[in-house]
């Protein structure tokens, strides 16, 4: 644990993650649970620069974060941010997207799966 190496660095980690959390709620908890309406479907409107792929990143660091310090407000912060992501599964075996996680919410038709860290922040 980083901690125990170097406390120091620990505590400036620590500031600056609860720093980036912060601004994460900023963005994120003012339109939770408020959808758009794209192309027929739901789209939620309180994820990271419209995209499942940036939130993803957000809530692999969150839950790390979370094991690390058991904070609550990260908890919530990957809450909330998964739930958009899993909002942004679509299609069957056979329809498009064929089950994928659409990346960006302002466009059903823009999917570059990169990364697809989608399910792994899921899971």
């Amino acid at each position: 644990m980083l901690q125990s190496v170097d406390p120091a660095e620990a505590l400036y980690l620590k500031t600056r993650i609860d720093l980036a959390m912060k601004a994460i709620d900023q963005e994120v908890a003012p339109s939770y649970n408020h959808f758009d309406t794209l192309e027929g479907m739901k789209s939620p409107e309180w994820l990271i620069a419209d995209g499942s792929d940036a939130s993803s990143v957000a809530v692999l660091g969150l839950l790390h974060y979370y094991q690390w310090t058991g904070s609550a407000t990260a908890k919530h912060l990957a809450d909330m941010l998964a739930a958009g992501i899993a909002d942004l599964h679509a299609g069957s075996g056979s329809t498009w997207p064929y089950g994928g996680f659409l990346d960006y919410s302002q466009s059903f038709s823009l999917w570059h799966g990169y990364g697809s860290n989608q399910v792994e922040a899921l899971a």
